[in-house]
């Protein structure tokens, strides 16, 4: 049944993505051409009408990609509030399936979109700058990645590799843990308030998000603290392997985090919601 549910989540979601998929990549190609006709100006001695739309094309790129990625995470959670907390939740909590499964179409299908959102829009950033300043894009830039990568590799040796699958993995955490922490304001705004439910899930969430902001300072500031004595005391040759133990100690904080939320959202579903 998670299959089907997956197929229906996919569908109300990606029908509209592509569009702004492919209109972003539009836009890199307007962004690159604006740019390196903004670059190669100068010889060219153009009037300022010239100037004026090559740099309103570049700033509408900016614009346009950056509203590719809100719009994205808009349409995730409409899905999630309408398919859940208005007249369709009636529907969708009638339907033969555990509200595991439900919240696991959810989350997989906004996973994939937020993934997919930010791959494009890497590849939008690769094609303005391939586009706008080809010369130094294709040597300076891949020159200089090339030497950073050899200089860390050769500097840190196998524990590049885990640090890069360490942080990787913290990141992709992270953003899960953010969406959940979504999921739960949206939830406990639904249970909580009888009207202006979106109102009431922005100012639950703004409380949420400065709650854990505030902790996340105080335990940056005393992680600081902890790993300036650590290291002061530490040998050169054991701080690769200290970081390494850091950095795993951290994902293993995030994993658990992720794995509480997600319980608290499944409880709220399952035993709080009242769609009387």
């Amino acid at each position: 049944m998670l299959k089907k549910l997956l197929k229906y989540d996919i569908r109300a979601i990606f029908k509209y993505w592509w569009i702004l998929a492919v209109s972003s990549v539009g836009l890199s190609l307007i962004g690159g051409t604006c740019l390196y006709a903004l670059m190669n100006f100068e010889d060219n001695d153009p009037n300022a009408i010239m100037i004026l739309v090559a740099v309103l094309g570049i700033v509408a790129t900016v614009i346009g990609l950056s509203a590719f990625l809100i719009v994205t995470e808009i349409l995730i959670y409409v899905r999630f509030y309408k398919n859940f907390f208005t007249d369709e939740g009636y529907l969708t909590f009638t339907l033969p399936v555990k509200r595991s499964q439900l919240l696991n179409s959810k989350l997989i299908v906004t996973v994939g979109a937020s993934l997919a959102t930010i791959l494009v829009l890497i590849v939008d950033v690769i094609m303005v700058f391939a586009i706008g300043a080809p010369d130094s894009f294709n040597s300076e830039f891949w020159k200089s990645l090339g030497w950073i990568f050899g200089e860390v590799t050769k500097s840190l040796g196998i524990y590049a590799i885990i640090y890069a699958l360490e942080i990787l993995l913290i990141g992709v955490l992270l953003g899960l843990s953010s969406i959940l922490l979504l999921y739960i304001c949206i939830t406990l705004a639904s249970i909580i308030v009888k009207k202006a439910k979106v109102i009431a899930a922005i100012g639950i969430y703004y409380g949420a998000y400065s709650a854990v902001t505030f902790a996340a300072q105080l335990m940056y500031v005393f992680g600081l603290m902890f790993i300036g004595g650590t290291f002061s005391n530490l040998p050169e040759a054991a701080m690769t392997g200290t970081v390494a133990l850091i950095l795993l100690v951290l994902l293993a904080f995030v994993a658990a985090l992720c794995v509480a939320l997600y319980l608290l959202e499944y409880y709220l579903l399952d035993k709080k919601l009242n769609l009387a």
